[in-house]
């Protein structure tokens, strides 16, 4: 089955490698959230750690300053106090007064950014209340993200779905492309499914050969019920002259009637020996030999083709279209896919009388219209009949009627005909008599 462009199918590697690719984005990113998760982690360490550092130095510094005071001096020299920020690697330290963030407490903590403040109230030998404020750096949240981290966490990751990648791969060339592959070379053979296929692929084979046996019977009922279907047209008109010869008694009447037969047999068996010769051909493409035509001479040898039909079915058909349209085409292929259509035309309308939607003779009623413009002929074949129940190009796939006896093959040959001469055939409700609308349009030279 066709696709449009706008259709256009992936295959299984492609999707295959879609797969991969999101599976590995997934990877890299887990790989990088686990990595900054370890560093967040032990930046919290970290600072928990420096935090309670500076806690017990604050403890050292306020019972050094102690000491300080109990020794004599009214105030601790400013050497002490740097080299006790040299020995701490502190920023400051500060005796305070005032207010503080934890007054009740003995020692507290504040961080503001990088730098951590430590509040621990000063000892009791100090003689007055008051508290001490020690300031430090903190560690670097970037210090967080190291080598080891992504040594021992990221690398690890993305090397695990890298090596499940390749060991997908692996299983899946074995088990489900390189089966389907063999399966699309093989099946039509009916070859037994290699042992080591899986299951399923050995149960789609079997499916696929079964399928494909049933297709060739069936190609072979449609190529049958297309040659029948077009030659049952021209063989009823050799019957008719052949039965009303049989009716006739010898003598000059006969002898008149014997000639209408000899008309009619060299008229159809030169167009039964060419949709033969088009089987037997074997080609999948309709080859026509366009030469100049007149396509009004053909309309009337497709509407003579179906006269018998049309009386039989009381139905009138109407032709209005210029007196001569010249063309280039295959004239005995363009009236084989002409007849069908005014044939189809014709049996829609009996149906219709048939069904008991009328019994007005005006309503079964076949019209054929034509006209030349920009460069191309259109003609319709309309007629009063139920109208289409498709739509679409799908009317005209293999298979496909609404007849009860009907092959669906009709349509089909019809279209492939038309294509075959470079024009295009649509079908439509007509708007007009209700029924169904075939036009089609064909350029006025071809390629051949």
């Amino acid at each position: 089955m066709k696709t449009s462009g706008a259709q256009k199918r992936t295959s299984l590697k492609g999707s295959l490698k879609t797969a991969w690719i999101v599976l590995g984005a997934t990877a890299i990113g887990v790989g990088l959230l686990s990595y900054s998760l370890v560093s967040a982690l032990d930046y919290s360490r970290s600072l928990r750690f420096r935090t309670e550092e500076l806690k017990s130095q604050a403890t050292l510094i306020d019972r050094r300053i102690s000491a300080e005071v109990i020794g004599g001096r009214t105030s601790v020299e400013k050497v002490v106090i740097d080299d006790l920020m040299s020995l701490y690697r502190l920023d400051s330290i500060t005796q305070l007064d005032g207010k503080v963030p934890c007054p009740t407490e003995t020692i507290c903590t504040k961080k503001s950014g990088r730098q951590i403040s430590v509040f621990i109230r000063s000892s009791e030998t100090l003689g007055k209340e008051g508290h001490l404020e020690i300031k430090a750096q903190g560690p670097v949240f970037s210090d967080s993200f190291n080598a080891y981290h992504f040594v021992s966490l990221f690398i690890p990751i993305v090397a695990l779905f890298v090596f499940g990648v390749f060991i997908q791969r692996r299983i899946l060339n074995r088990s489900l492309i390189d089966p389907i592959g063999a399966l699309v070379r093989n099946s039509y053979q009916g070859e037994e499914a290699p042992a080591q296929w899986p299951s399923e692929i050995a149960e789609l084979s079997e499916k696929l050969d079964r399928a494909f046996r049933e297709r060739d019977q069936a190609m072979i009922g449609q190529i049958a019920s297309g040659v029948l279907h077009d030659m049952k047209t021209y063989l009823h008109g050799m019957a008719l002259a052949t039965d009303l010869v049989a009716e006739t008694e010898a003598g000059q009447s006969r002898s008149n009637r014997l000639e209408l037969l000899f008309r009619a047999c060299s008229q159809q068996i030169p167009k039964m020996k060419a949709i033969i010769e088009g089987v037997l051909d074997g080609s999948r493409e309709l080859r026509i030999r366009p030469e100049k035509s007149d396509l009004r001479k053909i309309l009337e040898s497709s509407l003579q083709n179906n006269a018998d039909l049309a009386v039989q079915s009381d139905v009138e058909v109407r032709l209005d279209l210029p007196r001569e349209l010249p063309i280039q085409a295959d004239a005995v292929h363009l009236e084989r896919a002409i007849s069908n259509l005014v044939k189809n035309a014709i049996e829609a309308c009996s149906e219709k009388a048939r069904s008991g939607e009328t019994s007005d003779s005006l309503k079964r009623l076949v019209r054929i219209t034509g006209r030349e413009a920009s460069g191309a002929v259109h003609l319709a074949i309309e007629d009063q009949g139920p109208g289409l129940k498709q739509s679409g190009d799908r009317i005209f796939e293999r298979l496909r009627t609404t007849k009860t006896r009907g092959t669906g093959l009709g349509l089909m040959v019809t279209k492939k005909i038309i294509d075959a001469h470079g024009g295009s055939i649509s079908a439509e409700r007509s708007g007009d008599l209700g029924g169904a609308r075939f036009v089609m349009s064909l350029p006025l030279r071809t390629g051949g």
